[in-house]
């Protein structure tokens, strides 16, 4: 096991894949590593959301876990493609990945400082009630935008908070378009709207 606090930052690699998304098993040139393309989706209370109507300022993905979860164990890679749902169900986001990490840390706060500089970091928040020590997966966001018009996705209960898109049945569970909900999450988009006003006007 690598010291607490310890740093990997994830290289880019090579992804070959065939046009229905599967992995392309032909040999890769010498010296690369063949990685299959892997989406994402970022799991993130409406509170803990930044940007403004402008566009969306989620900056990282973030993950941490008291043991190995599996963005940590997989990482994100320069080009993946990330979805940022709301708590409830609505996909409201999209970013790509410029640069990944994964690390064990000691003290949230060695997390919460790879963040520094963006929005993210001054949520005082979304750091609470975090393992005080375990192992964390982080993704600097880049070409930051919203979804047009946000959309109901799913699963819509959540343990987690950022799910990767390995397989085909993942994707399609995530990122296919669902019908509204029923009850207080309806009023999600709503919400939403609102948010975006609200903090436009602040702006």
């Amino acid at each position: 096991m690598s010291p607490r606090g310890s740093l990997r930052t994830i290289s880019p690699g090579v992804r070959r894949t065939k046009p229905d998304n599967s992995l392309d098993t032909s040999k890769a040139p010498a010296g690369r590593v063949v990685f299959r393309a892997v989406d994402h989706v970022v799991i993130r209370k409406l509170e803990h959301l930044t940007g403004s109507s402008g566009a969306p300022a989620v900056s990282f993905a973030v993950e941490t876990r008291d043991r190995p979860g599996p963005a940590h164990k997989g990482g994100a890679f320069e080009g993946d493609v990330v979805s940022t749902q709301l708590h409830g169900g609505l996909i409201v986001a999209r970013a790509k990945v410029r640069i990944g990490y994964v690390m064990e840390y000691s003290n949230i706060q060695e997390v919460r400082a790879r963040t520094r500089g963006s929005a993210l970091y001054d949520v005082a928040d979304f750091w609470k009630g975090r393992p005080r020590y375990g192992y964390a997966a982080l993704a600097a966001l880049t070409e930051e935008t919203w979804v047009h018009p946000p959309y109901w996705g799913g699963p819509r209960t959540y343990g987690y908070e950022w799910v990767l898109l390995d397989d085909v049945k993942k994707r399609a569970t995530w990122l296919d378009k669902r019908e509204p909900p029923r009850g207080d999450t309806a009023a999600l988009p709503t919400r939403f709207r609102r948010w975006l006003t609200a903090t436009t006007a602040k702006a």
